[in-house]
């Protein structure tokens, strides 16, 4: 279960799966709503089989930039689904006393609520559905029709009270 950890720190095992192979590996990592993007550990992510897709630049705390590859992979925070695929950073992250951190690509597609006074947290991700049909042309049309027939019905009925007047 995910808990936070003695400074509050919201931390949980997580497990990395390459799409491509389905082969997995598990990482604990950290929550940081700070990141844009999640960094895992090129070890867990070399063990998950995922092999880099791409290179990015990042800014380090101390303005230098440096190159690290990029991958894309899926996440499973626990609940049996599988997050992503989501672009991840291939950073060591040891130093922290984590696998990884998890960031708001990841984040974005749930939500996440830290609970105080357990010490946990949990992680919702939200199954998205498609976005509702465009019934506005079949309501215009709909409309169209009803007019026309109504406007039909009325020019009938006007046709018939003229006959009988003469």
């Amino acid at each position: 279960m995910p808990s936070l950890s003695s400074t509050g720190a919201m931390l949980a095992m997580v497990r990395v799966v390459d799409p491509a192979t389905g082969r997995g590996a598990y990482a604990l990592v950290r929550v940081d709503t700070g990141d844009d993007i999640t960094i895992l550990s090129p070890s867990v992510l070399s063990s998950a089989g995922a092999v880099p897709t791409s290179h990015s630049s990042v800014e380090g705390i101390d303005g230098t930039a440096i190159r690290v590859p990029t991958y894309h992979v899926l996440l499973d925070l626990g609940q049996g689904q599988l997050l992503g695929p989501l672009e991840v950073l291939g950073l060591d992250m040891s130093p922290l006393g984590v696998d990884g951190l998890l960031g708001d690509n990841a984040l974005d597609e749930g939500v996440l609520v830290r609970d105080g006074p357990t010490r946990t947290w949990t992680f919702a991700p939200v199954v998205s559905s498609p976005p509702p049909p465009n019934y506005t042309w079949a309501i215009l049309l709909a409309l169209l029709g009803a007019g026309i027939v109504a406007g039909s019905f009325v020019a009938a009925r006007h046709v018939q009270s003229q006959s009988r007047q003469t």
